[in-house]
């Protein structure tokens, strides 16, 4: 992977069905990435039977990546298929790993997390702030 293509968040590259040649790759500057038909969506995937909004990367706390699944067809993560809930409240939310293959109608992704030498630190991990009281429980 080239330099210019490791990014804050990571890096979801587009393979080819049949070998492990990379086609195209997608830095990630933002904490969503949604794929889908929409105008509005990351990466757009312009088939029939793919929703509007079909999936979307989520990063959570800015560090764990979840793939939320939206579109009726459903996509494979790492060679298991995952279809959407039936509660649209509670959409099927799936953890994704370093190097996680995700395929969205034969269209074949490998998300990646930038190389741990390389994240820049995306939040202090400083103690929590202590109360002015001190602490503790409170006069009353």
């Amino acid at each position: 992977m080239e330099g210019s293509e490791i990014r804050q968040f990571g890096t979801l590259r587009l393979m080819k069905r049949t070998t492990d040649e990379q086609v195209a790759a997608f830095p990630i500057d933002e904490e969503a990435v949604a794929f889908g038909r929409d105008p509005t969506c990351s990466v757009r995937l312009y088939y029939p039977e793919i929703s509007a909004l079909h999936a979307k990367i989520v990063l959570q706390e800015r560090k764990q990546a979840f793939l939320v699944v939206l579109g009726d067809a459903g996509l494979t993560i790492d060679g298991c298929p995952v279809l959407p809930s039936t509660n649209a409240s509670l959409p099927t939310t799936v953890p994704v790993s370093n190097n996680c293959e995700i395929e969205i109608r034969k269209k074949r992704f490998i998300f990646t997390y930038p190389p741990k030498q390389l994240r820049a630190p995306l939040y202090n991990i400083d103690s929590p702030l202590k109360p002015e009281n001190g602490g503790g429980r409170r006069k009353l």
